[in-house]
């Protein structure tokens, strides 16, 4: 017999933009008043595969103030080896993120080949999108926010994409390869100065998300201060990033990973299983003796690099893997342990029962918590054993319970709810 379960519901507050647009249309509108842009100049719209919430409108917006100036802004793919590692794949990444040629009304230019640029001062090679070299100015849009693979002083954000998203798949393999010998942040750093005194970067403008994924922080930064403002913004959304707000878990269960949630399918910091990438530092100091992730978002394309930090996952997951993208994946970013692929069950319920058998305490006192996935920890479900402990932080409401964990038909189970803010 398994656990009984509440449903309960975190108490997540902070503050939130209500109309993004609006923001980077001032934010963009401190850029223009340089007057660095001149009528007629093409400036090159640096977007990524990660999904942000409101990036089409955001997107939509830097087109939108570029071309009030006179400017012929179009935008291109920065992300390195995602989408399959092709020109196509990744102008596709994009339109599956609602970032189509209609909607922004402009071009999207998509080239996989970089050219080199230059070198660091360690003799890396530097590279940058074809296209983006033709343009009169570069500016990127992106999330800041903890990177899946280091923890550091940055992130994933505006120097990382800079680097590595530009950079296209060149870029990302020689800046995870010389980090080997030097630190993925020193490289990061080192790599984005040589961009920086190369080509003719405009700026960029950093989004930071709450823990709901709404827009908490929009704002500009000129090329001269892009590197040193980016800890600050870091570290801020550090103090923002969604967590699981009991540290400890016989079984964490994830009904969902996706390359449109993390970069890793599954926030490495949020399930506290930053070891395998070698990191020893976070944000959060979640533990989980046993980790069951259940199913892959359609958005993923089948990539399901990350699924290696887990103990068990479903048949109908390893069903939609596509090898090639995870081993492309995983090659790239040196981290081959996020490619392995786990035992796998028939259904939720027998990877649940057999997994309770082999946790680190005996079953009947087993704790359990299941979330729908590492961004969206407004609604979880807790063990009976845990309810106690919720209460006694005060970490919000109990919506229902206790009762019998919920399948359908085919032993998986039922959907939790929805956040309130994505519903």
């Amino acid at each position: 017999m398994l656990p009984r379960v509440f449903l309960v519901k975190q108490d997540i507050r902070h503050r939130v933009i209500a109309d993004p647009a609006a923001v980077v249309a001032d934010e963009m509108q401190r850029c223009l008043d340089s007057g660095l842009v001149k009528p007629g100049q093409r400036v090159a719209v640096a977007c990524g595969s990660r999904g942000i919430t409101h990036v089409p409108a955001m997107a939509k917006a830097v087109v939108d103030a570029l071309k009030s100036a006179g400017a012929r802004p179009f935008v291109f793919p920065a992300m390195g080896s995602h989408g399959g590692g092709t020109s196509e794949g990744q102008k596709s990444t994009l339109e599956h993120l609602g970032l189509t040629e209609a909607f922004l009304d402009c071009p999207i230019l998509s080239e996989i080949e970089p050219q080199r640029i230059g070198e660091t001062h360690e003799g890396v090679p530097v590279y940058m999108d074809v296209n983006a070299l033709e343009a009169d100015w570069i500016m990127v849009l992106n999330r800041v926010k903890p990177h899946s693979d280091f923890f550091g002083t940055i992130g994933s954000g505006l120097v990382k994409m800079l680097v590595i998203g530009c950079g296209k798949m060149k870029g990302a393999d020689t800046t995870h390869e010389a980090a080997i010998a030097h630190g993925l942040e020193p490289m990061l750093r080192s790599v984005a100065e040589t961009v920086l005194e190369k080509m003719p970067v405009l700026g960029a403008l950093g989004v930071i998300e709450g823990p709901t994924g709404l827009t908490e922080t929009i704002t500009w930064s000129p090329a001269d201060d892009l590197i040193q403002t980016e800890p600050e913004r870091f570290s801020r959304s550090c103090r923002l990033a969604p967590a699981i707000p009991i540290k400890r878990a016989t079984l964490l269960v994830v009904d969902w990973m996706g390359k449109n949630i993390s970069g890793c399918g599954i926030d490495p910091f949020v399930i506290g299983r930053q070891e395998y990438l070698n990191v020893h530092d976070s944000y959060t100091d979640f533990r989980a003796d046993r980790l069951y992730v259940a199913d892959m978002t359609e958005e993923s394309l089948g990539n399901a690099d990350g699924v290696g930090m887990a103990d068990a996952t479903s048949r109908r997951l390893v069903s939609k893997l596509d090898y090639d993208a995870i081993r492309l994946g995983v090659m790239t970013s040196r981290t081959l342990p996020l490619g392995r692929i786990p035992i796998f069950f028939e259904s939720d319920r027998d990877a649940i029962e057999h997994l309770l058998v082999t946790g680190t305490v005996p079953r009947r006192d087993a704790t359990v918590i299941r979330i729908r996935n590492t961004t969206d920890l407004e609604y979880l479900e807790i063990s009976e054993n845990l309810l106690g402990e919720w209460e006694a932080l005060a970490l919000g409401p109990v919506v229902s319970g206790p009762s019998e964990p919920r399948f359908d038909d085919s032993g998986n189970l039922l959907p939790l709810p929805t956040a309130s803010w994505t519903a």
